[in-house]
């Protein structure tokens, strides 16, 4: 199936962009809302979104003004506890602000690509990376119109140390998991070192289930799998910050 793929315009008053993928002449298609991880944003996950959107999907990762400006530098703000709050949100919002974009756009006559018919606002799916898989639970735990479907957490976190620097209650978020109600698929590798995150919340989640993929399964030339300059600066041998 072909995919079209379109980056709307920032608008006024607005930090948030929306990339967006969907199938060329499908109607009624269920939405994808994905969240990226800490200093990342949207291209990271193109391939991901492709092959969803593929599948008869609507796909729509929304990047946050602030994103491509800490690159390496970003692991210092994480450190000294002050990471920088406009390249990712992990209270759900952003996800939200996705989820009333495609909905506004749905209703938009012929503005919008995702008009006539294309986008079925009743059926939603969320799913984040690393930090993104934050977003994502906060989100599917606080949207109840529509309910989230299903939830699905490429290499989720949150760890200890990773709750400090997010001022947030590892615990507290570790029961939030447990209290969704959707199907949940938790994704990580033998290789990642996030997979205690993964782990720790497939094991209280309700209705859920866990891939572990095995390092010589993975294209190490995907975005992130590749070793990071993050990965070396720590000095993290072998390990990876996650996988997409």
């Amino acid at each position: 199936m072909s995919v079209k793929s379109f980056k709307t315009e920032k608008e006024e008053g607005s930090d948030t962009t929306f990339q967006v993928w969907y199938p060329e002449g499908k109607t009624s298609c269920p939405i994808v809302l994905f969240a990226h991880g800490y200093g990342g944003g949207s291209d990271a996950h193109e391939y991901l979104a492709s092959k969803i959107a593929e599948d008869g999907y609507v796909v729509i990762i929304p990047d946050r003004e602030g994103n491509e400006k800490y690159g390496f530098l970003g692991i210092f703000s994480f450190l000294m506890l002050a990471t920088p709050v406009n390249t990712v949100t992990i209270d759900g919002t952003t996800l939200q602000k996705a989820l009333d974009y495609v909905t506004a756009a749905a209703k938009d006559g012929s503005a919008s690509p995702l008009s006539g018919g294309i986008v079925d606002p009743t059926t939603v799916f969320a799913g984040g990376f690393s930090m993104g898989g934050v977003e994502a639970i906060k989100f599917t735990s606080s949207c109840k119109a529509p309910p989230v479907k299903a939830l699905f957490l490429i290499s989720p976190s949150i760890m200890m140390f990773g709750s400090v620097c997010w001022r947030m209650s590892y615990s507290a978020l570790k029961e939030e998991a447990k209290n969704i109600e959707c199907p949940t698929l938790y994704v990580t590798s033998d290789n990642d070192m996030a997979a205690v995150s993964a782990f720790s919340y497939y094991e209280r989640a309700k209705d859920s289930e866990l891939v572990v993929f095995k390092t010589e399964e993975l294209d190490t030339e995907c975005p992130h799998t590749k070793k990071s300059s993050w990965e070396k600066f720590l000095g993290y041998p072998g390990k990876k910050m996650g996988l997409n």
